[in-house]
């Protein structure tokens, strides 16, 4: 009888380890980091005529450089099943056995801190914004042309 109880004790000790393993490796918790699509680092799948796809019908794969919340880097991949917006910036869940789980677009002023300090913001500006700019700049320069050749012409001699 002690016998009988100490084998079923280990055989439901055994599955709860088994079970609490299985948990940790399927779940999608896990570590959380952010990157920005480069379209230029993206490689794409041929289709697979029929065959079953072990990779999850993720015809898409990416292999860029994602920071966690305090800024430090590591390369990571990850499939998608269509290419993502070129300069988008994600946050990733990543699994410490299967990779990425999941992933969300984000805005820059969502991003931690840690990050925001790694990526270079390339907002586009608009083109009344860039004609005004590039005119702003030429009249500074027309009018002080004069007065750079002068100091340049001091500065050498």
């Amino acid at each position: 009888m002690m016998k009988k109880t100490g084998v079923i004790g280990m055989a439901v000790a055994v599955a709860v380890i088994i079970i609490g393993l299985g948990m940790w490796l399927f779940s999608g918790s896990g570590s959380t980091c952010y990157t920005q699509i480069d379209n230029s680092r993206i490689t794409e799948g041929k289709p697979r005529d029929g065959v079953i796809d072990l990779q999850g019908g993720m015809r898409y794969s990416y292999t860029l450089m994602a920071y966690n919340e305090k800024g430090a880097g590591k390369e990571i991949s990850f499939g998608a099943s269509r290419e993502l917006r070129e300069g988008a910036f994600l946050k990733l869940t990543v699994s410490p056995v299967r990779g990425v789980v999941e992933w969300n677009e984000v805005e820059y002023e969502e991003l931690p801190e840690g990050v925001k300090k790694r990526y270079e913001v390339r907002e586009m500006l608009a083109d009344d914004i860039k004609e005004e700019l590039v005119q702003g700049l030429t009249n500074i320069f027309q009018t002080n042309i004069s007065m750079i050749i002068l100091y340049g012409s001091a500065a050498r001699g």
